[in-house]
């Protein structure tokens, strides 16, 4: 799959051992983003989850190089019986890029791999600092389901 625009954008599906190589600048500034050291990536548990087909994993290129990537989980609704749902895991556009419509292609790109894969729903988390407040508020049908709070236990 991949889809292209006029601007040079490309969407491409991510591999893992793809940006376990080539995201590392792009991680060390998400990490930056969200206010850690560095994230500490569960390379194993994702390269399994993509053997499973758990995953969806997009890139975001402008020409070859990368500059954005969104990573879902699709799994069975818990909550809705026969239902799946695909969970945003983590999402980091290079700042640069945000005020174009680079984000919106990308989100918009997840929610359709997400559909075409069986997901019934698509459900969007940020930390309220970053951009996907604003556009998940911005978008038709999207709607505030759940505030969801982190206490660390550890």
């Amino acid at each position: 799959m991949a889809i292209s625009t006029p601007l040079k954008l490309e969407i491409r599906e991510l591999p893992m051992s793809l940006l376990a190589a080539s995201g590392g600048e792009l991680m060390v500034l998400h990490a930056e983003e969200l206010g850690r050291e560095n994230l500490l990536v569960d390379w194993e548990v994702l390269r399994a989850m993509e053997e499973g087909g758990m995953l969806v994993s997009l890139g975001l290129f402008y020409g070859a190089s990368l500059i954005g990537y969104c990573v879902s989980a699709l799994t069975p609704d818990l909550l809705q019986a026969g239902k799946k749902q695909c969970q945003n895991i983590a999402t980091f556009l290079l700042e640069e890029h945000r005020r174009t419509k680079a984000g919106k292609l990308m989100l918009a790109s997840m929610e359709s791999v997400a559909a075409d894969r069986g997901a019934d729903t698509m459900l969007w988390s940020g930390p309220p600092q970053t951009a996907i407040p604003l556009l998940m508020a911005a978008r038709d049908g999207t709607e505030l389901a759940e505030l969801q709070y982190r206490r660390r236990l550890t």
